[in-house]
């Protein structure tokens, strides 16, 4: 899909490391590469297709993402359906319906059941799209143990600094007395999960489990609905 200035199109493994650039330019958690890599490339349910918006047919100005999930219907087969993921576009892109015309062509190229977690900018636009809107979501903040995010930096000697200023975040926060909040390390899922009661829910194996705590402890956006397609 193309216009005078920009062409959107389904990014390829050659292009993650132009992917990495843009991100490395932007204020969003994936301007980190090992994430980044670890978020498309190491999804348990499979790799995740990316669709881009480039000026002039190179320059990289946007992004959005799918993730694929394995839905478990009861008393039927596992099926894939993918959640929309890392929708972003750059400031002088904004403003055009490019976000729009992105969300149009991706969606008909994946061809299966869509869902994400929209801000209410997003939701606006997925709504015009044909996007439903099934349930608000309440937002939940939590303290993460911020020393996690420097444990592969340089600055990791910032660690201990870090992870107190979390005890005290959780102690206003969460208002409970200060010998009751404790932060621990999170120990790795060895089972898998079955949701009972005929829902249809996201297959919760301990691999996909361990793969989403890694994701929570980098990303600190709050979401607060639920649209699908």
């Amino acid at each position: 899909m193309e216009n005078s200035r920009y062409s959107i199109s389904e990014a390829r493994e050659i292009d993650l490391k132009d992917i990495e650039e843009f991100f490395k330019g932007t204020d969003y958690i994936l301007r980190n590469k090992e994430l980044l890599h670890w978020k498309y490339l190491g999804n348990p349910a499979g790799q995740a297709r990316i669709f881009l918006v480039r000026k002039g047919g190179l320059k990289i100005k946007g992004a959005l993402s799918f993730l694929p999930r394995i839905c478990v219907k009861p008393n039927s087969d596992r099926f894939l359906i993918m959640q929309a993921v890392d929708a972003f576009l750059a400031p002088e892109a904004r403003g055009q319906s490019l976000y729009s015309k992105l969300i149009k062509y991706s969606t008909s190229k994946l061809g299966m059941p869509i869902y994400g977690f929209p801000n209410k900018i997003a939701e606006r636009i997925e709504v015009r799209s044909g996007w439903k809107i099934l349930a608000p979501i309440n937002s939940w903040y939590f303290p993460i143990n911020i020393g996690q995010l420097l444990s592969n930096s340089k600055l990791r000697f910032f660690t201990p600094l870090l992870n107190s200023i979390s005890k005290i975040y959780a102690y206003f926060w969460l208002n409970m007395n200060q010998n009751k909040v404790e932060l621990r390390k999170i120990n790795k899922f060895k089972n898998d999960f079955v949701v009972n009661g005929g829902y249809l829910y996201i297959e919760r194996t301990a691999k996909f489990l361990n793969c989403c705590i890694q994701q929570r402890s980098a990303t600190h956006e709050s979401k607060t609905s639920l649209g699908v397609r």
